[in-house]
């Protein structure tokens, strides 16, 4: 009985998967994929491509960050049995793409 159980609980679960480019439409590796307020995410592999696994039917905010990137965030309506996908675009943060200038000084020596 309580394997029956496990069985059905499993299949009330799926999956969410997508890809993240930039502006560029250039994949993005290393994002941050994260739904909001709970423990599942990921990261984005070398093609931009993510997969979050085990998700329950409901709706959601999916947070996607990067540095060099705007955070963006997007509501997703999961559904069991169907391919959930959403695919993303991040824009470049200026103002986190400034550049930084150093000087260097030397001390004067006393003779």
């Amino acid at each position: 009985m309580l394997t029956c159980f496990g069985l059905l609980a499993q299949s009330q679960t799926s999956a969410i998967k997508g890809r993240i480019v930039s502006f560029k439409n250039v994949p993005l590796s290393g994002v941050s994929v994260t739904l909001q307020n709970t423990s599942m995410g990921g990261v984005t592999n070398s093609n931009g491509d993510f997969r979050i696994t085990s998700v329950t039917p409901g709706t959601y905010t999916i947070v996607a960050t990067s540095k060099g990137y705007t955070a963006l965030k997007k509501n997703i309506t999961v559904v069991a049995g169907k391919n959930n996908t959403l695919d993303l675009q991040l824009s470049e943060n200026q103002q986190e793409l400034m550049d930084v200038v150093v000087t260097g000084r030397q001390a004067v020596k006393p003779w």
